[in-house]
């Protein structure tokens, strides 16, 4: 799989391009996608070995960044969530109460992707994650800013998916 996902485009980040599944592919190829989950995507012919190939590496690409965080990121994920708390004057532990609260945030996000994280505690240290500036976030907050951040990778991690697996209806 990570052979295959070398392939996929990459942004500045080194994440997979997210762009809609389609956009490589001829709009006269899907004949429709479903919206509902177990419908399945209808094409107007078989995909081409290249289309497949493109697809596919795209879809492995997607799936390898959204694995969940590893032993080898624990420090790198304690460092962005304790920066991140840092910034409110309310939560100025030290000692082992900042690290008993990292370890527990830590623990809340333990299925998400490292950089999700980082994006998560720097969207909500610059206030741009639509929580009220004034409180420091708790941990369900934290993991929803995280969550936003992936879900275009979720969303199009399925419709790649979706795409592989679509009926020939011509």
């Amino acid at each position: 799989m990570r052979a295959l996902a070398v392939q996929a485009p990459k942004d500045e980040d080194g994440l997979p391009v997210i762009r809609d599944a389609l956009a490589a592919l001829p709009r006269s190829l899907v004949v429709w996608r479903p919206h509902k989950p177990g419908s399945r995507a209808s094409l107007a012919r078989a995909l081409s070995e290249r289309e497949r190939a493109a697809l596919s590496a795209r879809a492995a690409a997607i799936e390898i960044a959204l694995e969940p965080f590893g032993a080898g990121e624990v420090e790198n994920v304690e460092a962005q969530l304790l920066a991140m708390f840092s910034g409110f004057r309310a939560m100025k532990q030290q000692g082992e109460d900042a690290e008993a609260m990292v370890a527990i945030t830590r623990a809340v996000l333990h299925d998400l992707p490292a950089w999700a994280i980082t994006k998560a505690c720097l969207k909500i240290a610059r206030g741009d994650a639509e929580l009220d500036k004034r409180f420091s976030p708790n941990d369900s907050e934290i993991r929803e800013v995280a969550l936003a951040v992936v879900a275009p990778y979720r969303r199009a991690l399925r419709d790649a998916n979706e795409l592989l697996e679509a009926e020939v209806t011509r």
